[in-house]
C-alpha cells in the first residue's frame, strides 16, 4: 500500500525542483532595459525673471537654461532631453550630423567623436530660430527659441556645442532635426562692402 505522506513529499520535491529550473532559465536570459517612455505633453513654462545672477526653475524644480535673453517660454533641462529623444540628434553619430549635415558647431573637440548624443545640456537661449540659409537668427510669431547646447555622451563627456532650434508644437517641446544645415551664406566673405558716395549733398554720405 502506498504511503500518502511519502507521495505528498515526493510531489512537493518535484514541484520545488521544477520551480528552480524555471528560475534558472529566467536568470540565464539577458535582461533588456525598460523602454524610456516619453511624456505625451510638456508644459509651456516661462521664468519669473531673467537675470545672470541666479538660476531659474520651473514647476517641480525643473531647471531653465542659465542664460536667457527675454522673459518668454523656454524648454527646461528635462523637456530639452525629451525633445532630443524624439529627434534624430540622439540616433545619428555626431560626426555625421556635424560634418555631413552641414551643422556649424560652436565648439568641437580636437577629434570629433563618432558617438551618439545621450543627453543635451542647454547653456544660453534666445527667442527665434537659426536660419540654415542665412546663418542668422530670425524671429517667429510662435514659441521658437534657439539655444547653445552641449551634446553629452553616455559618460557625461561633451561631444560638441551646437546651436539647436526648439519649438513648442502639439503641447510639447520639440527639437528641429539637423536639416537644413546651419551654415553662412557663401557670398559673405566674397562680396565687398558698397562704396561710399557723396550723397545728395556734397558734405553728406549716403551710407
Amino acid at each position: 500500500m502506498t504511503d500518502p505522506i511519502a507521495m505528498h513529499r515526493s510531489v512537493l520535491l518535484i514541484g520545488i525542483a521544477a520551480a528552480a529550473v524555471a528560475l534558472a532559465g529566467c536568470a540565464s536570459q539577458p535582461v533588456n532595459d525598460a523602454p524610456v517612455l516619453l511624456p505625451a505633453t510638456s508644459a509651456y513654462l516661462a521664468p519669473e525673471q531673467v537675470h545672470r545672477g541666479g538660476q531659474e526653475y520651473g514647476s517641480g524644480y525643473e531647471r531653465f537654461p542659465p542664460i536667457m535673453t527675454e522673459r518668454i517660454g523656454y524648454p527646461t533641462e528635462n523637456q530639452a532631453n525629451a525633445a532630443l529623444r524624439r529627434s534624430l540628434w540622439g540616433t545619428v553619430p555626431i560626426r555625421t550630423l556635424v560634418t555631413k549635415e552641414g551643422v556649424e558647431a560652436i565648439a568641437l573637440p580636437v577629434a570629433l567623436p563618432d558617438a551618439l548624443a545621450h543627453r543635451v545640456r542647454l547653456f544660453a537661449c534666445r527667442p527665434g530660430a537659426l536660419d540654415g540659409v542665412t546663418g542668422r537668427v530670425r524671429t517667429h510669431r510662435g514659441p521658437v527659441v534657439v539655444c547653445a547646447s552641449d551634446l553629452l555622451a553616455a559618460d557625461g563627456a561633451v561631444l560638441a556645442r551646437v546651436p539647436l532650434n526648439f519649438y513648442y508644437w502639439q503641447d510639447a517641446w520639440r527639437l528641429q532635426d539637423p536639416r537644413p544645415g546651419y551654415k553662412p551664406v557663401p557670398w559673405v566673405e566674397n562680396e565687398p562692402s558698397p562704396p561710399k558716395s557723396s550723397g545728395w549733398l556734397p558734405w553728406q554720405d549716403r551710407y
